[in-house]
């Protein structure tokens, strides 16, 4: 899920903008290591930095709205750029990625107001039932989010109608061609400013609680929404190829430390 939170068109706009979220979920069970995401988001005018660390790898994306997406390795010193369609992030050629959805109903209730952190912040409920198109045929998930609002509003507003006007966070975590009915304009409204809270579950399951903290308006330095210089650009193949690899020796680390799985000392005989 794609939690670099983007505006909407009730909300005027700010310059510039900062926070921190913490996302624990149900997977730091299971693997050490794999329960806690941390990113840290920077936003001015059209463009955002995302810095998140998943398993001890940095990665750094950089997304100019409708424009284009790129991410950045600062281990190998080397980055990707892809371009974004109108629905949303898209893959090299504007293909929604495998098993996105193809339709979403979604369904808003407003619960309240409740205190997080000192702060009364409005609490939503969302209700989206998506259709899934997979090789197996088309499946129904239905995924609930609870939100609790700031004050502090996105630097970008939505403009149009249907899936346009809804903030980018929202648009961004669906590929092109999307078709989503029901309750927009509250889907809009929730979304509209930066969480202090959210809690998602995926068919009545938990999946994960994300905390924002560290929220600001400061003024922020151009050099951030930019590549670094001697850094190499590569295609999505080689990205691919990197990430795959650097993702499995992180595994394999952290099985070897786990109860069964290499990581128990043996038994003197």
């Amino acid at each position: 899920l794609c939690l670099a939170l983007l505006a909407s068109t009730a909300v005027a706009a700010r310059a510039d903008l900062s926070y921190t979220q913490t996302t624990t979920t149900s997977f730091g069970s299971m693997m050490p290591g794999a329960g806690n995401l941390k990113t840290k988001t920077w936003v001015k005018g059209n463009a955002s930095r995302n810095e998140t660390n998943v398993m001890g790898q940095q990665i750094i994306m950089l997304t100019k709205a409708g424009s284009s997406i790129t991410q950045i390795d600062p281990a190998s010193k080397t980055y990707v750029v892809n371009s974004v369609g109108a629905g949303g992030r898209t893959r090299p050629g504007g293909m929604r990625p495998p098993g996105a959805p193809s339709d979403v109903t979604v369904t808003v209730k407003k619960l309240g107001v409740e205190k997080v952190r000192g702060i009364n912040a409005p609490h939503w409920r969302l209700e989206m039932l998506m259709k899934m198109k997979t090789k197996q045929g088309t499946r129904n998930m239905n995924m609930t989010t609870e939100i609790w609002s700031s004050t502090t509003p996105y630097p970008n507003v939505g403009k149009g109608s249907g899936l346009d006007k809804l903030p980018e966070n929202v648009r961004g975590m669906f590929g092109s061609g999307m078709k989503i009915k029901g309750d927009v304009k509250n889907m809009g409204a929730a979304y509209a400013t930066v969480p202090l809270r959210m809690k998602m579950f995926m068919n009545g399951n938990s999946f994960g609680t994300t905390d924002t903290t560290n929220i600001s308006t400061k003024t922020l330095p151009a050099s951030l929404f930019t590549v670094p210089a001697g850094y190499r650009k590569v295609t999505q193949t080689q990205w691919d190829t990197r990430q795959r690899e650097t993702m499995m020796k992180k595994m394999q680390g952290m099985m070897k430390g786990m109860p069964g799985m290499g990581g128990m000392p043996r038994a003197k005989r």
